[in-house]
């Protein structure tokens, strides 16, 4: 957790740089404080479309960082719809596409 502290200042800096507002600064600066780091390093495979597993995707989106989509649909479903036969994929939402951003994860 050695990066975190480094993660967090880059938020500042971008809050210094009216990049994000302040409430934007305390939100991001709560998920990583929240956030196990490997998972956190793994915003740069939604991004680089590699897939990603339901276990690696579970902290983040209990993070709110990414979205579980049908692979047939673009509408966002809910976990309680999920069954057997419906194929899901988790992609990154617009928060953590941000916050990937902010703290510069390498691609």
């Amino acid at each position: 957790d050695t990066d975190k502290p480094k993660f967090i200042a880059m938020l500042f800096r971008a809050y210094i740089d009216n990049k994000i507002d302040l409430s934007e600064f305390f939100k991001y600066s709560q998920i990583i404080n929240r956030s196990f780091l490997p998972d956190l390093m793994g915003l740069s495979k939604y991004i680089l479309g590699q897939t990603v597993t339901i276990e690696e995707s579970s902290s983040l989106l209990s993070l709110g960082l990414v979205e579980v989509k049908t692979k047939t649909q673009t509408n966002n479903i809910s976990l309680g719809s999920i069954g057997k036969n419906n194929q899901i994929e988790f992609i990154l939402n617009p928060l953590g596409i941000k916050l990937h951003s902010l703290i510069n994860l390498k691609q």
